[in-house]
Parts: structure tokens; C-alpha cells; sequence
């Protein structure tokens, strides 16, 4: 039996049975597996394209995939939902059964509530759409990170994690951005943030396009994750740094961060031994918006910047 998945106000949605029929302009099934690897990013952007590209607004998804998968892909799933309002699209998803009872561990949290996102393993996002629900969100992230932090270094991931959150709603041209975290198993804390405006390629490229350079997605990549560069025109603070600030807590924790925008999925997998650089892999199709994530491992260590008292 399918299970529908039914929007209501805002892209809030709902998860409840339904063997009716939807009156819809255009139908697309996804059977793809979503478990892990380069490939299901390679499904997802796909299927993102299929959907924004359809010259109906109304549609209908049919995702029919069974067996294992991962939860940043579950978190994808609804995203589809804005996904689809960036292009002008209405969309409504059916899933299968296993898809229905995993999602049920999953919660979005409207901008107006986000003091507190819960405890244990429920996977909690928010819709940012305003600077005060980013900082909330950034400082909740935090605070539920399961690692021993300095003080400083504490309000540090704050800041970083803020920035990170911030380029994606400033720079994007997004109507959307989400945030949020949740667990994974082997004691694993991840923190998601995904957009569904140009990509990071897309406007990099249109940045440097007035300076006569041209680069590929996978150079563009690279140039921003370059300290202080940045396609902000002006700007009275130094722009560029949380991603290296992120990326060598990374390795000191051993953890893995994830990108995933344009044609491009780039990993710093610190506990696979990744180049310091980190891994990037072409995709076949580009990924519309972009995906970060960031995988924290807990342990008894405590983190503090060289030269702060233990």
C-alpha cells in the first residue's frame, strides 16, 4: 500500500494513508536506491531535475525504493517539497511502507519554534528564514554536540556554524533553507544544512564570470571553500572562514563533512584517511541547491584551542 504524504499549510505536511487516487497533471517514480555513496546523489539530483523541469505545476511523486537507507536521505525527501515551490511547482509525494515509518522519526520545526529541538535520536530541522531562528538554531546545534568544548571555542562553532547557515540564506537566492540535526549509529552527531537556490558552482561562476575567469563546478567548489573568499560584494567582517574552522575541528574529532552541490560531492572523510584536500567526485546530473554535513564522533576528549588552560 502506498502512503501519501500530504502538504498542508506552508510545506508543514503531515504523513497519513490514502488509496485514492490524486486528480495530478504529471506522475514520476523514483525506485532508486537511497542508501549511501556518490550514486544516490547522482538518483537524487535526477530526480531534483525531473521534478524542475516538468512543464506541469502539478505533480505527483511515487517513490517505491525498499531496503536500506541513510537518513540524510530521508532528510531529502521532504525537501523535495521546497525543492519543488523553488521551481513553481505543487508536489505530493507517496511512499512506500518502510520509507512511512522511518520518516516518523523525522520532525520540521516552523521559524516561529526553535528553542529547543528535543533529545534522542528524532531527527529535528527548521525552516530559516530570518538572522534570530538562524543564530537559535546555530547555538542549539552546539550545545547538543557531544563533545567537551572550551568556552571560546564553544561561541567559535557557534559563529562558524552561523556562517554557514547564513551563506546559504544570503547567497543562494533560495526561498528555502533547512537546518537541523540529528544521530546517526556508532555514537555519531550530524548537523545538515541544505538550500534550494543556484548551488555553490553556479554562483561562483557568476561571481568571477565580470573578472573574465571561467572554472568548472568542481574549481568553483574549490575556490570557495578557500579562506576569505567570497561572493559577497561588500562586507565589513572577513568573510570565508568557517568552512577551514569546520574542517580542522573535522579532523581533530575525526569526523566527515559532506558537500553535495552542482556536479560535484565532495567528502573530508577524517576517518577513512581522505587527502587533506578531501575527495571530490563528478556527478553525472548537478544537484539543485546545496547539501552540507557535518559528522561529529563523541568521545571523552575535551577541545580547546593550543595555548588555552585545560
Amino acid at each position: 500500500m502506498a502512503i501519501f504524504l500530504a502538504c498542508v499549510s506552508e510545506f508543514c505536511y503531515n504523513f497519513s494513508a490514502n488509496n485514492r487516487k490524486e486528480v495530478v497533471q504529471a506522475q514520476l517514480t523514483f525506485e532508486e536506491k537511497l542508501c549511501k555513496g556518490r550514486i544516490v546523489y547522482d538518483n537524487l539530483a535526477k530526480l531534483q531535475n525531473e521534478i524542475a523541469q516538468t512543464e506541469e505545476n502539478d505533480l505527483l511523486l511515487d517513490i517505491t525504493t525498499e531496503g536500506s537507507f541513510g537518513r540524510t536521505f530521508l532528510f531529502l525527501i521532504p525537501c523535495l517539497y521546497y525543492l519543488a515551490d523553488q521551481y513553481g511547482k505543487q508536489l505530493k509525494i507517496q511512499v512506500s511502507n518502510k520509507i512511512y515509518e522511518n520518516l516518523g522519526r523525522l520532525s520540521f520545526i516552523e521559524t516561529g519554534d526553535t528553542h529547543d529541538l528535543g533529545i534522542g535520536n528524532k531527527m529535528r530541522f527548521v525552516r530559516l528564514a530570518t538572522d534570530e531562528n538562524t543564530l537559535s538554531l546555530a547555538k542549539l546545534i552546539v550545545k547538543d554536540i557531544p563533545v567537551n568544548m572550551s568556552p571560546r571555542l564553544n561561541e567559535d562553532m557557534i559563529s562558524k556554524i552561523g556562517e554557514m547557515f547564513n551563506n546559504a540564506r544570503e547567497h543562494s537566492n533560495a526561498r528555502h533553507v533547512l537546518g537541523g540535526r540529528y544521530r546517526k549509529a556508532g555514537k555519531r552527531f550530524c548537523f545538515a544544512c541544505y538550500d534550494t537556490g543556484v548551488g555553490i558552482p553556479d554562483r561562483v561562476q557568476r561571481f568571477l564570470a565580470d573578472l573574465g575567469v571561467k572554472l568548472n563546478d568542481e574549481d568553483a567548489l574549490r575556490w570557495a571553500m578557500q579562506p576569505f573568499h567570497s561572493t559577497a560584494l561588500r562586507s565589513n567582517n572577513p568573510r570565508g572562514q568557517g568552512f577551514q574552522h569546520l574542517k580542522n575541528f573535522a579532523s581533530s574529532n575525526h569526523g566527515v563533512i559532506r558537500i553535495c552541490t552542482g556536479k560535484v560531492l565532495y567528502t573530508y572523510n577524517c576517518t577513512k584517511g581522505d587527502p587533506e584536500g578531501g575527495k571530490f567526485q563528478k556527478l553525472r546530473n548537478s544537484f539543485l541547491g546545496t547539501l552540507f554535513e557535518m559528522d561529529i564522533k563523541t568521545d571523552d576528549r575535551r577541545y580547546l584551542y593550543k595555548g588555552e588552560l585545560s
